[in-house]
């Protein structure tokens, strides 16, 4: 599992999935992390599937995490999105992310609690998208 974690968060911190600004935006929120630094913008495109994407700097597990989370929460109907982005992030905090058949990999976010220095860079993504959808 540990081999998986790493590869995965190194795929995704290197290779982000729907990073950057979408040309039709409807929304966006900026937040940062002072105790490492990490800033991420997430966006919210203005289309029918309301599309998230990102920028940010910040770490490789903050960058993976968002990228993770675009991916599973843009397969999500969007009434859906609330009630799974406040269930992961319990299971990123708790080390117990149940595999909802939309990815394996955010199952790699159950190791985060490995490193406890880093829940906070992992979550910061979430939190953003839990702030965002409350604004729409």
């Amino acid at each position: 599992m540990d081999n998986l974690y790493h590869n995965t968060i190194l795929d995704h911190g290197h290779n982000p999935l729907n990073f950057g600004k979408p040309t039709n935006m409807s929304c966006s929120v900026e937040n940062f992390n002072p105790l490492c630094g990490d800033k991420i913008i997430l966006y919210l495109s203005d289309d029918e599937s309301s599309t998230f994407m990102f920028e940010s700097v910040s770490c490789v597990i903050c960058k993976a995490s968002a990228s993770i989370m675009t991916m599973v929460i843009n397969k999500t109907d969007i009434e859906e999105r609330q009630n799974l982005i406040q269930e992961i992030m319990l299971g990123i905090k708790s080390g117990n992310i149940k595999n909802n058949n939309s990815s394996e990999d955010l199952l790699c976010l159950n190791q985060i609690t490995n490193y406890p220095s880093r829940i906070n860079c992992a979550l910061l993504p979430w939190q953003s998208a839990q702030e965002l959808i409350t604004r729409i």
